[in-house]
């Protein structure tokens, strides 16, 4: 990448943050070499690194996607800013979406509500059994609430709707996310499908991370 290229996306970033109107020390530096092993490097000392969206069109034809990649793989929580069709910038995050089943996952979930003063949506997968529809329904909405329990006392301030969902937390993303919303899951490699489908930006957290 020629020299000029970084340096006008450092130039477009700082500028982006410094038009929030937020005090924010803002630190810049170019790396040379290939953006994942890159990023990956950093992600082992990173608090969470932010990429965009941009590649993932590749990796939905089979040809990979840094984004993807790093998500799965960093050693820090990754964000992947999805950028509608036409837009100038991502929308600005109105939910915040994380499955109960992840300790990990609903504590960063809780903090992202609770930084930008948004809702939290806790979905839980119903898994198909042997009870009556309702009597499913019933016991998945009960170990819900308990799974909640403890972090809705850890954070108060933070508004919780909760939601039983049929199958894939994967699936049900890409037929129901909206741009707005931020979701966060786990990094396992089984659950790296949420960053190319999910239709709004993902927040990946490894399990370790709690």
């Amino acid at each position: 990448m020629a020299g000029k290229a970084p340096r006008a996306a450092l130039f477009d970033a700082q500028r982006a943050v410094e038009a929030t109107g937020q005090p924010v020390k803002i630190e810049t530096e170019i790396l040379w070499g290939r953006p994942l092993t890159k990023l990956l490097e950093e992600s082992r000392t990173a608090v969470m690194v932010c990429v965009g969206s941009i590649g993932l069109n590749h990796a939905r034809r089979g040809e990979g996607s840094v984004a993807g990649t790093l998500a799965g793989s960093a050693l820090c929580p990754v964000a992947v800013i999805q950028s509608p069709a036409g837009a100038a910038g991502a929308p600005k995050v109105g939910e915040v979406v994380a499955e109960v089943d992840n300790g990990s996952v609903l504590r960063h979930a809780f903090e992202e509500a609770r930084l930008r003063n948004v809702p939290l949506r806790a979905i839980s997968s119903r898994v198909a059994t042997g009870h009556r529809n309702e009597d499913g329904n019933r016991l998945a909405t009960a170990q819900l609430t308990r799974r909640l329990t403890r972090w809705t006392r850890l954070y108060p301030d933070v508004r919780v709707e909760s939601a039983i969902i049929a199958g894939h937390a994967c699936r049900y993303m890409a037929a129901n996310a909206k741009p707005d919303e931020l979701y966060v899951t786990d990094s396992h490699a089984a659950q790296v499908c949420s960053v190319y489908g999910a239709g709004c930006s993902v927040l990946t957290v490894r399990s370790g991370n709690l």
